[in-house]
């Protein structure tokens, strides 16, 4: 099956200079793409525990609710970016990239 496309000028050139770095036709490059949307690969999610520590969760609870950033948090801290998020997210708090894990439970 054959299908037209539109794309910018710009998007173009950008597709044409990875698809010449990759020694592949633009059309290749194209279908790729468009296939691991379609069909995403199928990584599993690495599920990371909350910090269990009370007076690790206190200190995480206290910074958060004076607005400092994950990043700043783990930094701070000295502590996992990704287990301080989890525990951002277990506490009841939003991340960037995820919404509390409230089980039921409110945000202390």
């Amino acid at each position: 099956m054959n299908v037209t496309v539109t794309l910018p000028d710009r998007v173009w050139a950008r597709l044409a200079s990875i698809a010449d770095e990759k020694g592949v036709k633009v059309a290749d490059l194209i279908a790729d793409g468009v296939h691991r949307i379609v069909e995403p690969p199928k990584t599993p999610r690495r599920f990371v525990s909350p910090i269990p520590d009370p007076k690790l969760r206190t200190m995480i609870r206290d910074l958060r609710v004076l607005h400092r950033s994950v990043a700043d948090i783990s930094n701070t801290l000295q502590l996992d970016a990704h287990r301080v998020a989890a525990t951002v997210r277990d506490l009841g708090f939003e991340t960037k990239r995820g919404r509390p894990r409230t089980n039921g439970r409110k945000a202390s």
